[in-house]
């Protein structure tokens, strides 16, 4: 994936562009969206990241990273008990 190998690389600006371009051609991958909102994360767009991990959480309730990383956009936002209650589901479902 060109996006993952350009927020590697910490090319944020070309990684955010590949990354709309991977979700024009597959909305539907909640790997994409967790990426996408993982470079916004990088870019300091903390609020459009967490957009992208609803998304990504809504096509798989039980995706681990997607749940951590909205957690940790949200303690950037200050919503520390959303974050936190985001942070403990993360441990229930690691345990499943």
């Amino acid at each position: 994936m060109r996006a993952r190998a350009l927020r590697d690389l910490r090319n944020y600006s070309d990684a955010i562009v590949a990354s709309r371009q991977a979700e024009a051609v597959s909305p539907s991958d909640a790997d994409i969206l967790n990426n996408a909102g993982i470079i916004l994360q990088h870019l300091g767009r903390d609020r459009e990241a967490m957009e992208k991990f609803d998304r990504a959480i809504t096509l798989r309730p039980v995706f681990v990273d997607a749940i951590s990383n909205r957690s940790n956009s949200l303690a950037q936002v200050h919503k520390f008990e959303e974050a936190f209650a985001g942070y403990a589901l993360t441990k229930v479902i690691g345990a499943e």
